[in-house]
């Protein structure tokens, strides 16, 4: 394609505002046959906005080439006006290299791919109570020089089958944090896994293709947790943390955590209070689920089948490195919890 007929065609999309129409002219010119994709049709138009050429970027010789003024240019545009572009796509539309976008992005203008955080609004008491969660861990810690090696995790977390956002692999392109948020699609396929963390190993998955109530918490507590438990060597000095979701501060599970950690369990409404609302402060939550989901969804599961096939396959199988690192982050963040007088963290 020559540069005139490159310049034809950025120049009537800007007048025409039209794919349809330009793809028309083009078989028009060229015979009923000739195509041209909506992804060229809007890079050039891009590029002539962006640059005022429409010339085609070499793609050999020198890396600095790759990195000229004009792609700089059209990469800040593109991720400008579409922040939330994936660079394989950006790649396509470019004429680039996924290598070159992705080396502008980062070195040349210094954008980072953000993740979006999804937190509930805290109260002045939340803060209140996050301190003091935090200073007795932190107090414990000091007393107890073993004690995270000694804890239990626990978490549940949804995974959805079908073209959905993960927030732990969604990015957002930008120089700074923009703080974004995104929507969540309902009603899809989808599938409750509970799982325990400790340093060195995994309990899980436990999957529950319905809703997670009290009843059906205590029975798993019962009939899949206990009898694991019951067999470690350090059961006598387990710690069980899990969070404040409904089921978890029922009558009858905390009746059971009573009876089977005596003064050893973190929970709300427990010997010693879980704080509402701090989701970042669970490890598993954080770190776990974050590297299990994009482990999963990097398969591409299609169906119910897969999708269990694939979740069990990655939870039985999260390396040691990876949990025994999860677990030292911990005091690191709750210092800075204590620092930042209760307000959310990242690890």
């Amino acid at each position: 394609m020559t540069v005139q007929e490159r310049a034809q065609i950025a120049s009537r999309y800007e007048v025409w505002n039209s794919v349809v129409a330009v793809q028309r002219l083009w078989r028009t010119v060229k015979g009923s046959n000739a195509k041209i994709r909506q992804e060229i049709i809007k890079n050039y138009h891009s590029k002539l906005l962006t640059t005022v050429s429409v010339t085609v970027a070499r793609k050999s010789g020198c890396p600095s080439t790759f990195r000229s003024e004009e792609n700089v240019a059209l990469v800040r545009n593109m991720f400008t006006r579409s922040p939330r572009k994936s660079t394989s796509q950006a790649a396509r539309e470019s004429g680039l290299s996924r290598h070159t976008v992705r080396t502008v992005l980062k070195k040349d203008l210094n954008f980072h791919p953000r993740k979006p955080h999804y937190m509930q609004e805290l109260t002045p008491e939340d803060c209140d109570r996050r301190m003091e969660y935090g200073e007795l861990m932190l107090s414990w810690h000091e007393d107890w020089q073993k004690l995270f090696e000694n804890i239990l995790w626990c978490d549940e977390a949804v995974f959805n089958i079908g073209s959905i956002v993960n927030r732990h692999n969604f990015h957002y392109w930008a120089a700074h944090d923009p703080e974004v948020t995104v929507e969540k699609i309902q009603n899809r396929p989808k599938v409750t896994v509970w799982c325990g963390m400790t340093s060195t190993r995994v309990i899980g998955p436990y999957l529950l293709f319905v809703t997670m109530n009290a009843e059906r918490y205590l029975q798993m507590l019962e009939d899949y947790v206990w009898p694991i438990l019951s067999g470690w060597e350090n059961i006598d000095e387990l710690v069980f943390v899990h969070d404040g979701a409904p089921p978890h501060f029922a009558l009858s599970v905390r009746a059971w955590l009573y009876q089977k950690f005596l003064g050893r369990w973190l929970g709300l409404r427990g010997t010693h209070e879980w704080p509402a609302r701090s989701r970042d402060l669970s490890p598993g939550d954080v770190l776990l689920w974050g590297w299990a989901k994009e482990e999963v969804y990097r398969a591409k599961p299609r169906t119910m089948e897969q999708l269990e096939e694939r979740i069990r396959n990655v939870i039985t199988n999260v390396p040691h490195d990876f949990l025994q690192k999860t677990v030292d982050s911990v005091p690191g963040g709750l210092r800075k919890l204590v620092d930042a007088a209760g307000a959310y963290i990242e690890f």
